[in-house]
């Protein structure tokens, strides 16, 4: 009873700030520790089904060393610290799969590099590389030989470097899809009105992308938290922020459209502004239409565990 008279509180106070037109666009702030070390999500569609989970932990930059590009006569953008942020992503939409791997600044979630191991028809790799003046990819497919091998060692199908569009010429952190959702949590937005702007770069493409709080809405949730040695089921409503990705180009018209977590545009996320976890993922699906992926687990650090 108690903790719905504050989910409705909470929604109230939330409409009206957004009413008075209280706002604010924040901009070059640094994020906050992200309040979840892991997440997955889940959608059934008739015989379709869809999943993704994320894992984020800190890493020291000499254990991952190893894992970046070797790069000829390029200047590749290197760690300015001892600790990275390294977010692991497993997704499938029905027989397709992937695996994605991104290290990232914990100061700015700059991601210096990802790579991105698809499966389904075909399998292949592409690895991304940021330069001091843009970003290096190459495209890897095994051969018949390689087939074997790890996927590092596959022999590159292709490469190209892709130079920052003038409108990046201060280089601004450059994040990657996924790590929108580390933004999100971490970011400072916690009202209608605020919003917070964050460059990424996809496959090909430069976008900016304003991350705004447009409204608050009451969603029903049903998934497992857990903290430390201790797990419980979490399913009472939460007043959760909507956030809506409004995504432009930087530079050219974009050669592919924005995707997060298999669903295009308009792409919006359901944020609950107590534990900061990311709900529900809305947009647009193949084969699906508008539809909703929810969470159905979530890991949190033990400071930062919520009394039920």
């Amino acid at each position: 009873m108690l903790r719905s008279l504050l989910q409705v509180g909470l929604l109230a106070l939330a409409l009206i700030q957004g009413l008075v037109g209280s706002s604010s666009v924040l901009a070059g702030q640094q994020p906050a520790t992200p309040p979840w070390t892991e997440l997955a999500y889940a959608k059934n569609y008739l015989w379709l089904k869809a999943s993704t989970s994320l894992s984020l932990s800190p890493v020291t930059a000499a254990s991952v060393a190893d894992t970046w590009l070797s790069l000829e006569r390029m200047k590749p953008v290197c760690p300015g610290g001892d600790t990275l942020w390294q977010l692991r992503v497993q997704g499938q939409l029905g027989n397709s799969r992937e695996q994605v791997s991104i290290w990232m600044d914990p100061d700015t979630l700059q991601v210096y590099q990802r790579s991105r191991l698809s499966e389904g028809k075909q399998r292949r790799m592409k690895q991304y590389r940021l330069l001091e003046q843009g970003i290096y990819r190459v495209r890897r497919e095994p051969l018949d030989a390689e087939r074997g091998l790890s996927p590092e060692l596959w022999s590159k199908s292709s490469e190209m470097q892709r130079s920052f569009p003038e409108a990046l010429s201060a280089s601004p952190p450059l994040l990657s899809p996924y790590a929108l959702l580390v933004a999100v949590s971490s970011g400072p937005l916690s009202k209608p009105g605020d919003s917070w702007t964050q460059y990424l770069y996809t496959d090909v493409d430069y976008l900016r992308v304003e991350m705004a709080v447009t409204g608050v809405e009451e969603v029903a949730v049903d998934y497992r938290l857990l903290s430390g040695n201790t797990t419980r089921e979490v399913k009472e409503p939460v007043a959760a922020l909507v956030v809506s990705l409004q995504v432009q180009p930087v530079g050219a018209a974009p050669e592919d459209e924005f995707e997060l977590m298999g669903l295009t545009g308009p792409v919006s996320i359901l944020l609950d502004p107590v534990r900061g976890l990311p709900l529900q993922i809305r947009g647009t699906a193949p084969k699906m239409g508008e539809t909703a992926i929810d969470l159905i687990r979530a890991a949190i650090p033990d400071r930062r565990a919520t009394s039920p």
